[in-house]
């Protein structure tokens, strides 16, 4: 995340050649950004503590690069600071791994009701 991040930094600041396709440019950008944070999800999607861990690392990782480069791009900070993009990133990883525990726990009771329902049937299939 963070490379794609600095180059997408690099080209939009340095590449004047693409300011009239910037609009495309982010987008294509923000969904890179957000497919490459969907990995830890995809990965520990049925381990929400793992999940959670995973991810608040990745993010933290990448609020810190964010961090400075802030310092290289002075305007950056004036849309996001780094603690803000932080709190906004922990967010979406808590609710991401809370929605992984409810899912997780979901079918985890469905299964055991399953396997209980199949061996009742089971049993009084043999009386």
């Amino acid at each position: 995340m963070v490379l794609v991040f600095v180059a997408w930094l690099f080209v939009a600041n340095r590449v004047t050649v693409l300011d009239r396709v910037a609009m495309q440019r982010n987008a294509v950008t923000a969904a890179i950004l957000a497919v490459l944070f969907l990995i830890p999800v995809v990965r520990f999607m049925w381990h929400p503590g793992r999940l959670l861990i995973s991810s608040l690392i990745t993010w933290s990782i990448f609020s810190l690069c964010y961090r400075g480069l802030c310092i290289l791009f002075t305007a950056l900070s004036e849309r996001y600071s780094a603690m803000r993009l932080f709190t906004l990133g922990t967010v979406v990883c808590m609710i991401l791994a809370t929605l992984s525990w409810i899912v997780t726990v979901i079918w985890k009771t469905r299964e055991t009701h399953m396997a209980h329902q199949h061996r009742v049937s089971h049993l009084n299939h043999h009386v």
